[in-house]
């Protein structure tokens, strides 16, 4: 979706930054015993494979994985997938995980995601 605005080359900087900053922000409300976490949104785009086209599973699944590498570098204590309309749309953004998942180290992640 920011590709329609000129910053597609800027989504893993924006999205690790808006992280920190929400990190930041729980952080101030941390209290022994009460935790906050944050959760990095990763919303719906304006391209669904299914319906409107103009993009390749790849080429989503490639925008999911530097949205999702940017929140969590940011300090994102999970990624949720939301208000997606296309379930391919949905598998792009959870195989993007996935791989970012196996590459820092998560653990189960093959209980979360199954086989491709």
């Amino acid at each position: 979706m920011l590709a329609e605005y000129g910053l597609a080359e800027e989504a893993h900087e924006l999205s690790k930054r808006a992280a920190e900053l929400a990190r930041q922000a729980a952080d101030e409300f941390t209290k022994p015993g009460r935790p906050r976490f944050v959760g990095g949104s990763m919303g719906p785009t304006t391209k669904a494979i299914t319906v409107t086209g103009g993009v390749t599973f790849s080429e989503l699944r490639e925008s999911y994985y530097i949205q999702a590498k940017g929140l969590i570098e940011g300090g994102s204590d999970l990624l949720l997938v939301e208000t997606s309309q296309d379930t391919r749309n949905i598998k792009a953004a959870l195989l993007a995980i996935k791989k970012l998942s196996k590459e820092i180290g998560a653990e189960d992640t093959d209980d979360c995601f199954g086989d491709d």
